[in-house]
């Protein structure tokens, strides 16, 4: 190696001149690369876009949980010892479904109880409407009473009639009142007025029975068998008012007889003269008649009574029988509180009881869940404000990857928790459909779109730029869309073209003035030495060169074509 150096030193020693050449012509080289290399690093390249119409939400996202949308602690009703837990953890049950049996021995007896008291009702409201079956028939019978009566009442009132109107004493000389007036008017009777009082009364009585009994009997001429039921009643009720006037007109009678006779035999009467025989007898008759009367009259009170009491006692077993029903239902409602049922349809997530186990109105059974799941989502409170019922939702779940599900808010709390001086909401979302891998409990993630504009013109975020409150984009005149990721570079500096903008999220912003579609635009600016972009105006929200929204929890989408 040493006699190689020495070589090519003394070569170059004997020639300098050709020496001197080779380095400039070497010095020449490196400079010249050295300046093409530099020449090219100072291009700016420019990615452009094309102003198009598309679609383009925003959303606000948050995590949480997935929950059963039903949640149910099922209690018993009844109290007693478990006999049988038909239910296992994780099963499904329709509603209604048996989760667990109590002994309900005293509540069978009550019901079979329950039962024979409602059939031995029934059995005495089939024979009330037996033997009252036809109405008719009943009103009929009591014609059979009206006939009999009327057998006995013309020699009743001809009897009664004699006694206080007839001249039977003293024939062709005076009536029988005029005799019982004299009888008792002897000068020392100081109780003259008040014994005359006694037959004028007796008098009167017996007028009114007459009136009654006259036409009752014109009415009972008018009447037979084959009249109408409503005739006949009529009958029967004038029968027992004209009855009960006859027997209070005969117990007139009785009394003024009873009270001659007395008169008659009181040691107190002076210049007395004797009682006919007469008198005696009639006391003898009218006790007789006064008996027939009250016979008639408790048999016609009788079937009056039974016509119009007959619908009133069906009416009332008919009640008593309802009540009999309501107290079996009960019985049977009562023993179905030994069957403890699910309310709803559903998994059984915990069965905490054994058979055996005493339990009460306080023990829970069993916890069902409804098969429908939902989200609850936290969202800080800038967030939530965006939110509204209604709005739709992505989901996706960290136990299922690649899963996405659609739901909608449901819900929204009115009032925030608040932690470490952070305001959270709470936010429900509903599955648009339901998928059987997503348990309760699992986490999940929701972005809720919170607004959404179709068919609008759109060009990407970071194409927009910013200057204090003005927006604008850039444009290089005179160039065709390009499609390469590294850009176009262009002699001509970009022009800048006032734009106003409306909805935007991270990757699209909407142009509502100053482009038309099909326009294009200079989407970002690259520096070729590092293939990264050069320094260039601020965006709309300071990023380098790029439209950027939605900060902390919030994400967005959009699409353009």
């Amino acid at each position: 190696m040493r006699t190689t150096l020495k070589r090519i030193s003394g070569w170059m020693g004997r020639h300098r001149l050709a020496t001197a050449v080779l380095a400039l012509i070497i010095v020449g080289l490196g400079y010249y690369g050295f300046r093409s290399g530099t020449a090219g690093s100072t291009q700016t390249r420019y990615v452009l876009a094309t102003v198009s119409r598309g679609t383009l939400a925003t959303s606000v996202s948050g995590t949480g949980q997935v929950s059963a949308v039903t949640q149910v602690d099922v209690k018993p009703k009844a109290s007693g010892q478990v006999i049988s837990l038909p239910a296992r953890e994780g099963q499904w049950l329709y509603k209604g479904g048996l989760i667990a049996q109590i002994d309900s021995t005293n509540a069978q007896k009550a019901v079979r109880d329950a039962e024979v008291s409602l059939e031995s009702a029934q059995i005495t409201l089939d024979k009330l409407k037996q033997s009252s079956a036809d109405i008719n028939q009943i009103i009929e019978d009591s014609f059979a009473d009206i006939s009999a009566a009327f057998l006995d009442f013309p020699s009743i009132v001809t009897s009664a009639d004699d006694i206080i109107l007839g001249s039977t004493i003293k024939p062709g000389q005076q009536d029988n009142v005029g005799f019982y007036k004299d009888f008792v008017g002897q000068s020392d009777n100081a109780n003259y007025q008040k014994d005359i009082l006694l037959i004028e009364s007796a008098r009167n009585y017996y007028a009114v029975a007459r009136v009654d009994y006259e036409k009752a009997l014109v009415t009972y001429k008018q009447t037979t068998r084959a009249s109408t039921p409503a005739d006949v009643q009529r009958l029967l009720d004038q029968t027992v008012a004209a009855t009960k006037t006859l027997a209070v007109a005969l117990q007139a009678e009785q009394n003024l007889l009873a009270f001659l006779v007395d008169y008659a035999t009181a040691p107190t009467t002076v210049n007395r003269t004797t009682l006919p025989v007469l008198v005696t007898s009639y006391q003898t008759n009218i006790r007789t008649h006064i008996g027939l009367v009250n016979n008639h009259l408790s048999a016609l009170t009788a079937a009056r009574n039974s016509i119009a009491n007959a619908p009133l006692d069906i009416r009332a077993q008919e009640l008593t029988v309802k009540a009999r029903q309501n107290a079996l239902l009960d019985a049977q409602t009562t023993l179905g509180d030994y069957s403890i049922r699910t309310p709803m349809a559903g998994v059984v997530a915990n069965i905490p009881i054994n058979v055996g186990d005493e339990i009460s109105g306080g023990t829970i059974a069993a916890t069902m869940i409804s098969a429908s799941r939902i989200v609850m989502v936290s969202l800080n409170e800038v967030d939530v404000a965006k939110v509204a019922v209604g709005q739709k939702a992505s989901l996706t779940f960290d136990a299922v990857p690649g899963l996405t599900l659609t739901g909608s808010v449901t819900e929204l709390d009115t009032i925030g928790t608040q932690t470490q001086g952070v305001v959270n909401y709470t936010v429900k979302v509903s599955f648009d459909s339901q998928d059987e891998r997503i348990k309760p409990g699992m986490t999940v993630t929701a972005a809720i779109i919170t607004e959404s504009r179709n068919n609008i013109l759109v060009v990407p975020a970071s194409a927009v730029k910013s200057r204090g409150s003005e927006y604008y984009v850039e444009t290089l005149p005179g160039v065709s869309a390009d499609n390469s990721r590294g850009g176009i570079t262009s002699a001509a500096l970009p022009a800048r073209v006032p734009v106003q903008v409306g909805l935007t999220n991270d990757t699209m912003t909407e142009i509502i003035g100053g482009l038309t579609e099909g326009d294009i635009i200079i989407s970002r600016t690259i520096a070729a030495t590092a293939a990264a972009p050069a320094p260039s105006q601020s965006s709309i929200f300071g990023g380098g060169g790029g439209l950027r929204v939605n900060t902390g929890g919030t994400r967005s989408t959009g699409t353009g074509r």
